[in-house]
């Protein structure tokens, strides 16, 4: 397996922060919905609060980040061959 070594310094943001707080930013509205829909009885959509919600959840993440100490990161990155290809591999070898 090959491993990347990547450091996040404080007061400072990488690609993949921005990637994630964008999947934040899109996950935290549907709970908002669902949490709303239930206390209130009915499915409502209310596309203001959702857009408030939705940029309130993906700042925060992005503050959060940005205010975290330094640090490393090591992304492990599994090999490209699985083992049923390698099996495949094998068997054409053999005929």
């Amino acid at each position: 397996m090959e491993a990347q070594q990547i450091t996040s310094k404080f007061l400072s943001l990488l690609p993949r922060d921005f990637l994630r707080g964008l999947v934040i930013a899109a996950i935290t509205p549907v709970f908002t919905i669902l949490g709303q829909s239930f206390s209130e009885g009915k499915f409502t959509i209310d596309w203001t609060s959702i857009w408030h919600v939705a940029a309130a959840a993906g700042f925060a993440y992005l503050a959060k980040n940005f205010f975290e100490p330094t640090k490393t990161i090591i992304v492990v990155k599994p090999p490209l061959t699985t083992i049923e290809g390698e099996k495949e591999v094998e068997i054409n070898n053999v005929k």
